[in-house]
């Protein structure tokens, strides 16, 4: 072979071999990128994993701090009613006369206030409810865990009356309004009323500076306990739903004092007479504040809803106040048992 051709074909293989190396390169930076791009995709995940595992971390924290407040302030109660010689049932009841030794009428509101129970789901909730009338209407609050069970046999009312035996009775649910946290209930007795020893309240209009007294049922113990407050105006209200959402709460007044866990639904009353309903108090480590329902809303709605039984009991005109958003609104109120509810 000449030597031009040996240089061709020196020149053609070291050309080949420049080539492969070139394609060797090639390969490997495609490999790279690839390992790169899948290293990044690994990489994204774990990050995305260890956020779902943090938020996870962060919901379980969330949740075993409410569950150790509930237990310390279960124990914080347990504590309370050990350290009293006569347990906390007596001891209301003790605060209760003590305040009606300046306030004779209260010992006639164990004939108006009674205790109610709600059982559901295992739960059961308690509060207040006032008679309204001989027939047997109720008031009480319509907070969600009434709205939701409402519906459910099994609802009562307790009145413990100085002197006699309790007298239990069972409800049945005839309206609520969530948004004004107002229901109304019947009693299924069978006997008249006033024969039991019951009376309606007697109403009246909560005025700016009035000193008011709360009776209801603290931290759910059947015993009649009374606080005072006094008047200060109308406000709007928000509360918190058990998933979160907010609950605005018009036809509200606020008054200064404390009322507790358990009273909701108790009596507002002035100088013997029923001035509204407990719906709310201030969060703790706050202003003590109470804020109910003005006796307007609610005899507004009882004059509609019960237009037969307010006749017959002489409550068909309603109370003058001056609470902004208190007229009546049916759309607010929901049926419970639509062929019971006819009054």
């Amino acid at each position: 072979m000449g030597r031009r051709a040996l240089l061709g074909a020196a020149a053609l293989s070291a050309g080949s071999a420049l080539a492969g190396a070139g394609l060797d390169r090639l390969f490997a930076d495609r490999s790279a990128r690839r390992a790169a791009a899948e290293a990044d995709r690994r990489l994204t995940e774990a990050v995305r994993n260890q956020a779902d595992k943090d938020a996870q971390t962060a919901l379980a924290d969330e949740h075993e701090a409410a569950l150790t407040a509930a237990r310390d302030k279960a124990a914080a109660l347990e504590e309370v009613k050990a350290q009293l010689p006569s347990g906390m049932d007596r001891a209301i009841s003790a605060g209760f006369e003590r305040l009606a030794r300046s306030r004779p009428w209260l010992g006639s509101l164990r004939s108006s206030v009674g205790y109610f129970e709600c059982f559901a789901d295992g739960v059961t909730y308690r509060g207040a409810a006032e008679l309204l009338d001989d027939q047997g209407t109720l008031v009480m609050c319509g907070h969600e865990f009434v709205v939701a069970h409402s519906g459910q046999p099994g609802l009562s009312v307790t009145f413990f009356l100085a002197g006699r035996a309790a007298v239990r009775l069972p409800i049945r649910m005839r309206y609520v309004d969530r948004s004004r946290d107002i229901a109304f209930a019947t009693v299924e007795a069978p006997a008249p009323l006033r024969a039991l020893g019951l009376t309606p309240v007697r109403w009246a209009q909560p005025r700016p500076d009035d000193e008011v007294v709360f009776v209801g049922f603290p931290e759910g113990i059947p015993r009649l306990h009374a606080t005072r407050g006094a008047v200060r105006g109308p406000r709007l209200v928000e509360t918190v739903n058990g998933d979160g959402s907010m609950v605005s709460h018009a036809c509200k007044v606020e008054s200064a004092g404390v009322t507790f866990s358990g009273m909701s639904g108790g009596g507002v009353f002035r100088d013997g007479a029923f001035a509204g309903m407990v719906n709310f108090s201030s969060a703790a480590g706050v202003a003590p504040f109470t804020y109910f329902t003005p006796a307007e809303a609610i005899r507004a709605a009882y004059g509609v809803l019960f237009a037969e039984r307010a006749r017959t009991a002489g409550l068909d005109r309603a109370i003058v106040g001056g609470v902004p958003g208190c007229g009546f609104d049916r759309a607010g109120f929901t049926a419970v048992d639509a062929p019971g509810a006819r009054a």
